[in-house]
């Protein structure tokens, strides 16, 4: 990062940090304020000594219709609150660190960076993103659609001091009251002013040049208006340090709240600018010792003995200054790009939230609109090979093979023929050549290929870099636009019981526009990757026709996508809490869902030449890397689709005594399918994602011990799939030659395939007091699960061969069943653990200090579904100390992965034939956990 970057950011930070409290002083805070700051504190210490529990009593507005209020312990599902007292301890960098403390949830431990991470809830398999888990802020979703490619939820949300607190529902009622919400609900709650000024200014620095300012300030404005406006700026290079600025930006947000005289209707205006740019990190290359035989199912290949390839696995990545800016040749004309610019969101939205209580009714309407356009700029790595083994390559499948059918065809307009001596007196029949080898011996021009710098032209440095590697490059713009309304009505009556019911209409339109582009170069495998040219040269070091590149792009561009996608989505759904007695309750609710898709697909062509003109086809001021570049074919696909779905849910609750309750749910719940199920001609059995649901438990309160302990079992459906076999039994087929029949006579029978998933699973929650240890805390969280792929298998007509005269001849075929089934989803852990420890020194020292710590374990997991290599388990610490060092200012040191662990949350499958030059490790490739990192921060509160 550049030194006056920083000073910059300082001056901002230290200003707003100084300018803050002296203009809400002036303003709002008088004398008697100043004397109520230790009262205030007292009450802070309250809170946090309540924060301690896992707040069984605490009130709940997530997985709830609102037409009552609800506690934890009252609640029919399972459901994990966050409080901004435990943010603390968490210091999360992202949101999947946030969302990785709620059992149930893996989030892949932020790897991907501070945004565009991964969640996955209860075993089901999803291939990226927040599928199954919407992201919602105060009950509505800042986007609708969870799954958006090159803009996953997690891109929306950034949680600060205007963060009150979090709640997540898993399963349960969720995918009744929200949409898309198969696997359950994450709700980040926001702050808003109360009857007192509060406000608070926190500086953070970190030691991977990280630098943030967050603030808050609220309180009333009137009797009846109150206000909250806070947010965070926030400037680092990242923890794997690219060599420029990785993040950069941040969001401003506040809300209005008026509440009427008689406290009956309640109007919120909520406001929220967001203008951030995050780094994306994408795997990056490692070794293992070598394995000598193909990976099987029974016998699947272990990633252990873990050693980086030119990269470091704890702060390493493959972005770099070298490849940081460049120039990308498109159909449509030149395009600079800067990885820079990393995942750039820019949005505004716009929420107004009303409620109107009645005697014995209450209206609630909820809208929100966003708009705005998030680009992603990202690096993706290939897997590296030995730098001659690639050149090689390069010579034989991109040139030699070409230019040899050319020869043959007698095309002596190929740019290929430039490498070779080849005219029309010894092209097609008078070709002196049998074969390729003897083509490319006799014919070639050039001495061999070499790999170069791209910026100076110097040899590739096989000393220190004996590895290269195609890396893409993939530069994405989404342009969204949402507008959705929520309106419930909510009633209460008496019949057997008491009831809360809640009747709700909800109304969305969003719209979609993406385009992609991706391109393919050519870069070494080192701390700090530099693109390489190949070109072929003469025994003097001489080029010899075009290069193969362009400034280290081997291809231009290789894939383009555009499509604009408009959806309507309307829902009605019904959620009745009933009281049957003081002690059960019980839930029942029901939504029906219909989706609208509007899309228009734009299809891509095979790709064109766009040499310019003033370019020598075949000259050395010519590349092959724009020879085939992937534009607009010219076709549209127009296509409207409509899906409709409805699901159910029925929970209760029962209180044992004051302090024990079990409760139990049956669902079945849906998720309704994004547009990409009608691109490019796609077609689909049914592409509505389902899932049945059971799940029960107990919850127990007491002075020192609390615990919420969830047991469920799950059953997903995927999207179903057409296929198709060949009945084999079928009478109309023909025998021929003997008992073998002519499959092309036999009866077709369509069938649908929907791989799914089953899981069972425990979910549990606790929270430890000691009475002898007086400010000592232990919370624990566990998650064990089964999940394994079902329903996935299909019959296939495979042919039965024997051995005669030593040939292998077909003499007859049979039906067998091919698929995954028993399979466990890639990247799941049986055994997820988190522990943590913290304890309040005062009572013990006098001092105001609180020490604490993070023990995370996950069991081993497989790199993909087809089960043939395991990564290991592993366990990862932090911690951190914070202290108030008077009634105004406090500071915290928070230290994450104490042991440095190079650890990989995710990668691939291994291919046993890509070595390291010794010959004795293999190669692939897979994403680490962040290094350790050190942050320290410094909070102001008034």
């Amino acid at each position: 990062m550049k030194i006056n970057k920083i000073l910059t950011a300082m001056l901002l930070i230290q200003g707003s940090s100084l300018l803050l409290p002296t203009m809400v002083s002036a303003q709002v805070v008088t004398e008697s304020a100043q004397d109520s700051v230790a009262a205030e504190k007292s009450v802070s210490k309250q809170e946090k000594a309540e924060d301690q529990g896992l707040q069984l009593e605490e009130i709940i507005v997530t997985g709830t219709a609102g037409g009552g209020q609800m506690t934890k312990f009252e609640a029919s599902f399972g459901i994990t609150t966050i409080s901004q007292e435990q943010m603390k301890e968490i210091a999360p960098q992202s949101t999947a660190d946030l969302l990785g403390e709620v059992p149930g949830i893996f989030t892949e431990g932020g790897t991907a960076g501070e945004a565009s991470n991964n969640a996955n809830v209860r075993g089901i398999p999803s291939s990226g993103g927040f599928k199954f888990l919407p992201l919602l802020v105060d009950g509505l979703p800042m986007y609708e659609e969870p799954e958006i490619g090159f803009m996953n939820n997690d891109v929306f949300i950034r949680a600060d001091l205007m963060t009150k607190s979090v709640e997540a529902v898993r399963g349960g009622p969720s995918a009744v009251l929200y949409s898309h919400a198969l696997g359950g609900a994450a709700n980040f709650i926001t702050r808003t002013g109360g009857e007192e000024y509060e406000g608070a200014v926190k500086v953070e620095v970190g030691d991977w040049g990280h630098l943030r300012n967050d603030f808050f300030v609220s309180g009333p404005l009137t009797d009846r208006l109150t206000f909250a406006v806070g947010g965070f700026y926030r400037v680092s290079d990242g923890v794997r340090d690219p060599g420029y600025t990785g993040n950069d930006g941040g969001q401003m947000r506040g809300n209005l709240v008026w509440t009427s005289d008689d406290e009956l209707t309640k109007v919120e205006l909520h406001a929220h600018m967001l203008r951030d740019k995050t780094i994306f990190y994408q795997n990056v290359p490692f070794t293992i010792p070598r394995v000598e035989e193909r990976p099987t199912v029974d016998n699947p290949a272990r990633v252990d003995n873990i050693q980086d390839l030119g990269i470091d696995l704890a702060n390493g990545t493959l972005a770099s200054n070298d490849l940081r800016t460049g120039t990308i040749k498109t159909a449509q004309g030149d395009r600079d790009y800067d990885l820079a610019n990393g995942i750039n969101p820019s949005f505004d939205t716009w929420t107004l939230k009303f409620s109107r209580d009645f005697d014995t009714w209450k209206i609630e309407n909820n809208m929100r609109k966003t708009a705005g356009v998030s680009g992603f700029n990202a690096i993706f790595a290939g897997t590296p090979v030995k730098a001659e083994q690639f050149t090689a390559d390069r010579e034989r499948n991109d040139v030699a093979n070409r230019a040899y059918t050319a020869a043959q065809q007698c095309d002596l307009g190929s740019v290929y023929l430039s490498y070779f001596g080849v005219d029309e007196n010894n092209c097609g029949d008078n070709l002196n050549a049998a074969n390729l080898t003897e083509f490319t011996n006799r014919y070639r021009s050039y001495s061999n290929f070499a790999l170069q710098y791209a910026d100076d032209g110097s040899p590739l440095d096989l000393t220190n870099s004996p590895y290269v590697a195609f890396q893409t490059l993939w530069l994405a713009e989404v342009e969204a636009e949402m507008f959705v309304d929520d309106l419930r009505l909510h009633t209460s009556f008496d019949l057997l019981g008491e009831h809360n019911l809640t009747f709700g209409t909800y109304f969305s339109n969003y719209d979609l526009g993406t385009q992609l582009t991706i391109t393919e170069m050519i870069t070494d495998v080192t701390g700090s990757p530099r693109k390489l040219d190949l070109v072929a040269t003469n025994a003097s070091g001489a080029q010899i026709g075009p290069s193969l590149t362009d400034y280290g792009i081997y291809r231009h561009v290789n894939t383009f996508l555009k499509v604009d996608d408009k959806h309507q989505a309307f829902a009605f759904y019904i959620n009745d809490d009933w009281a049957i007695t003081d002690r059960l309750d019980v839930n029942l609710g029901a939504r029906w869902h219909q989706l609208n898709i509007d899309s228009n697909y734009f299809f891509a062509d095979t790709g064109s030449d766009i040499t310019p003109a003033d370019v020598e086809v075949g000259s050395t001021s010519d590349t092959l890397a724009d020879n085939s570049v992937v534009g607009l074919s010219g076709r549209v696909q127009a296509r409207e689709i409509e899906f409709n779905q409805n699901g159910w849910t029925l929970g209760a609750n029962f209180r044992l005594l004051d302090n024990i309750a079990i409760f139990g749910r049956v669902s079945e719940s849906f998720r309704m399918p994004r547009s990409e199920v009608i691109w490019a001609d796609r077609t689909s059995a049914d592409p509505i994602q389902t899932i049945d649901q059971l799940e029960g438990g107990v919850k127990f309160m007491g002075d020192t011990f609390d615990a919420f302990v969830t047991v469920f079992w799950n059953q997903f459906r995927a999207t179903g799939n057409n296929h198709e076999y060949k009945d084999i039994e079928d009478p109309a087929c023909q025998v021929t030659d003997g008992n073998l029949i002519d499959l092309n006579e036999c009866r077709t029978i369509q069938g649908i395939s929907r791989r799914g998933t089953e899981n069972i699973g425990v979910e549990l929650e606790t929270n430890w007091r000691p009475d002898l240890v007086p400010g000592f805390t232990l919370s624990t969280t566990v998650t064990w699960q089964d999940p394994q792929y079902s329903g996935g298998n299909v019959p296939i007509v495979e042919p039965i061969t024997e051995e005669v005269d030593g040939v292998f001849v077909t003499t007859g075929y049979r039906t067998i069943e091919s698929g995954i089934d028993g399979n466990i989803p890639r990247r799941f852990a049986r055994l997820m653990t988190n522990i943590r420890p913290s304890y309040d020194l005062e009572s013990l020292t006098g001092l105001p200090v609180t020490v604490y710590g993070a023990a995370q374990y996950l069991g081993e997991r497989f790199g993909e579904d087809d089960n043939l290599i395991i990564y290991p388990d592993y366990w990862y610490f932090e911690a951190g100390v914070m202290g108030q060092i008077n009634e105004q200012f406090s500071a915290q040191m928070h230290v994450t992965n104490l042991t440095n662990e190079a650890v990989l949350t995710e990668g691939g499958n291994l291919d046993v034939n890509v070595v390291t030059q010794e010959g004795d490790r293999n190669i692939a490739l897979g994403r680490p956990l962040m290094g350790r990192t050190i942050k320290l921060s410094l909070t102001y509160e008034f």
